[in-house]
C-alpha cells in the first residue's frame, strides 16, 4: 500500500481543523524557554559536576524543542502569515540554536520528497546507521564535523546570522554567569555548543531512527507515529511524535492529529505505522 492509498483510507474526523492555533505556538514557545533558561542558569552558575552534566543534557533537550519548532516553521505551521512565521522562528529559536528556518527548509523539503532515498534524503544517514554507533559518533561530535566537511557546499550557511547569534549567546553568558573569568566563560560556551552539536544530534537521531527505520518493512514513503509517554515526549519527541500523519498531511499542525489518531490507530491496515515507545524501533 503506497502513500496515496494510505491517505485515501485514513479517516479524518468531521471536526478536523487545518487552521493554525496561535495558542499552541505560544504554549510550545513557553515550554521551550522554560527548559532552556533553567538549564542555562544552572550551566552558568553551578560548580557541581553532576549539575553541569544535568544542565548540558537538558540544554540539549531545549535545543531539541527548538529543532521541532523550526521544523513546524519550515512547513509554515507556527503563524499563518508566512513572513511572520519565519521571523518568529528565527528570532525565538534560530538565534539560540544557530539555524535559520530557510536553511532547515532546504534540506527538509528533500526529506519529504525523497524519503529513504540513500542519495537524496538528507536524513537517511540518521536512520540507516546502527543506532548505538550513531549515538556514539554524535556524542564524540564526529557527526557534526562530518557535516561541516561534507555538506558545507550543499547548504550555504548564513554567516552574518550565525555571527550575530554567537554574539547573542556570548552576551547571555556574561549576563547570567557569576564567575566571569575567561576560562570559565570559555568552558560555558564550549558546553553550550556541545549540547547543541552533540546532545541535540543524539536526540534527533533517536527520534528520526525510530520514526523511519525498519528491517522488516519495505515501504519507502511512510514513517511512523510514536504514541509514547510524557517523559519520552518531553525529552525526545517534543510533540513531533505524529510522524506517520505528518508525512501524509505535511501542511497540518501536529495538534490537529490527536482526534484522527484515535480513529485510525486500531485499523489493521495501519498497524505497522504506530509505535508505543522510542525504545522499540522495528515494526
Amino acid at each position: 500500500m503506497n502513500a496515496l492509498e494510505i491517505k485515501k483510507n485514513y479517516s479524518l474526523p468531521e471536526s478536523f481543523n487545518k487552521e493554525i492555533n496561535i495558542l499552541f505556538t505560544l504554549r510550545d514557545l513557553i515550554t521551550t524557554y522554560i527548559i532552556f533558561f533553567l538549564s542555562f542558569y544552572i550551566l552558568t552558575n553551578s560548580n557541581n559536576n553532576f549539575l553541569l552534566l544535568f544542565s548540558v543534557f537538558f540544554l540539549g533537550v531545549s535545543f531539541n524543542w527548538m529543532n521541532v519548532q523550526t521544523h513546524e516553521a519550515c512547513h509554515y505551521l507556527l503563524i499563518k502569515n508566512k513572513k511572520l512565521n519565519d521571523l518568529f522562528s528565527n528570532f525565538f529559536y534560530g538565534i539560540l540554536s544557530l539555524r535559520t528556518v530557510n536553511h532547515y527548509r532546504l534540506s527538509h523539503l528533500a526529506h519529504h520528497l525523497r524519503l529513504r532515498d540513500n542519495e537524496n534524503d538528507p536524513d537517511f544517514h540518521l536512520y540507516n546507521t546502527k543506532l548505538s554507533v550513531g549515538i556514539f559518533k554524535d556524542l564524540l561530535l564526529l557527526t557534526f564535523f562530518n557535516y561541516l566537511v561534507n555538506n558545507k557546499k550543499k547548504q550555504k550557511i548564513n554567516f552574518k546570522f550565525t555571527l550575530f547569534a554567537e554574539l547573542i549567546i556570548i552576551i547571555l553568558t556574561f549576563v547570567f554567569v557569576n564567575n566571569k573569568e575567561m576560562l570559565n566563560i570559555l568552558k560555558i560556551i564550549f558546553l553550550y555548543h556541545y549540547a547543541l552539536f552533540g546532545v541535540l544530534l543524539c536526540l534527533i537521531r533517536i527520534r528520526t531512527f525510530v520514526q523511519h527505520f525498519s528491517e522488516n518493512y519495505n515501504e519507502k514513503n511512510i514513517s511512523r507515529t510514536t504514541l509514547c509517554n510524557f517523559f519520552e515526549t518531553l525529552i525526545i519527541g517534543c510533540r513531533m511524535n505524529f510522524h506517520f500523519e505528518h508525512h501524509i498531511f505535511p501542511n497540518i499542525p501536529y495538534y490537529r492529529f490527536k482526534k484522527s489518531i484515535k480513529i485510525n490507530k486500531n485499523k489493521d491496515i495501519f498497524s505497522n505505522f504506530y509505535n508505543k515507545t522510542y525504545f522499540s524501533y522495528d515494526f
